[in-house]
């Protein structure tokens, strides 16, 4: 085993300058980018933070109740859990034996395939080399089409940001006017009926102490 995990190590030797140079350009690559993102959630996370602080004790209330009410369940759900594992047992035994005989009858076939493929592994390198040099040369006419594009994605940006803005500021309109009235009138009419069968449950609920009392 350390014989094999050396001869990894040897073989991956070369790689090492070149895994540290790929960092350093990765982090001076990513730099900006990582700045972006902070001047994008900072004030996120300091909005969310400052609607989140003062409802935890309430949510955390509400997870401590949740935990004790799911506990005997928790419980009964390990003890089924373990039984199944024991009843498990022979068939895990029988199984590893299966892995093994199947194991041993795949390394001859293995073996066959790396025979057989290890020859033509050479030319198929050579033709995926040649495919790639031959489109190395569609890179640059690639990259100038980028260029030119650039200046006309701005423009076109630039004369829909009017409509685009006065599209946001109908949209908002609407919401407001529109939707948000119908999502009110909605959420009474549940409300409504919510509590009409929150007073049922409850009668319902009542009744039996009720009729005993009356006795």
């Amino acid at each position: 085993m350390g014989a094999a995990v050396g001869s990894v190590l040897s073989a991956l030797s070369p790689l090492l300058p070149l895994a540290g140079q790929l960092a350093a350009v990765l982090a001076q690559a990513l730099a900006p980018v990582l700045q972006n993102l902070a001047t994008l959630f900072t004030p996120i996370i300091q909005a969310l933070v400052g609607a989140l602080m003062p409802v935890l004790p309430q949510i955390a209330q509400a997870f401590g109740m949740l935990v004790q009410a799911m506990a005997p369940l928790a419980a009964g759900v390990g003890q089924a859990v373990a039984q199944i594992f024991v009843g498990l047992a022979p068939l895990l035994s029988t199984l590893a034996g299966v892995l093994v005989q199947v194991a041993t009858a795949l390394v001859p076939v293995y073996t066959a395939f790396a025979d057989a493929l290890l020859p033509v592994l050479r030319p198929i390198v050579d033709a995926i080399n040649a495919i790639l040099q031959a489109l190395i040369p569609l890179l640059p006419p690639i990259a100038g089409l980028v260029a030119a594009l650039a200046p006309l994605v701005v423009l076109i940006v630039q004369l829909l940001a009017p409509v685009l803005q006065v599209a946001a500021g109908f949209a908002s309109w609407a919401a407001i006017s529109i939707v948000v009235p119908i999502i009110q009138g909605v959420v009474s009419v549940l409300t409504g009926l919510v509590s009409g069968l929150t007073s049922a449950v409850t009668f319902i609920t009542q009744l039996p102490g009720m009729i005993v009392s009356g006795l």
